[in-house]
């Protein structure tokens, strides 16, 4: 699967942060690949999703970082979307600073039990 992040400007203080979370799904992902239901979700989602581009969009009071995020084999990967020229993203996942900074900062509980990380990018559904 290869999912792609972007983001519009520089922000390395979200940079980080986003690497962290991804960080900690790429480990839940990896310890719990044959547990059920991951496995099962995660082999449609790489059937399915690899080569989508999902723009992210981190949002804080005022300030808003977007990125590209995509799936590859090589687990979840993100970039600014700045750097994904003609982007053409399928849709959008809109995530909280605060949510981010709790996976990173407890990165032990999320990954012991991914089920509590937000796949919700991960699924075709209706923009809010």
């Amino acid at each position: 699967m290869h999912h792609t992040l972007i983001m519009d400007f520089s922000a390395p203080d979200y940079d980080e942060l986003l690497k962290r979370y991804l960080d900690v799904c790429n480990q839940a992902l990896v310890l719990n690949k044959n547990r059920f239901p991951f496995k099962q979700i995660l082999g449609a989602a790489e059937k399915s999703e690899i080569g989508r581009v999902i723009e992210v969009n981190v949002l804080d009071i005022s300030v808003q970082a977007s990125y590209a995020m995509s799936i590859s084999k090589d687990g979840i990967v993100a970039e600014p979307h700045s750097d994904c020229p003609d982007c053409k993203c399928e849709r959008t996942w809109k995530v909280t600073k605060d949510y981010l900074e709790d996976v990173a900062d407890n990165p032990a509980a999320y990954i012991e039990n991914p089920a509590k990380l937000d796949w919700e990018w991960l699924y075709d559904v209706p923009e809010r």
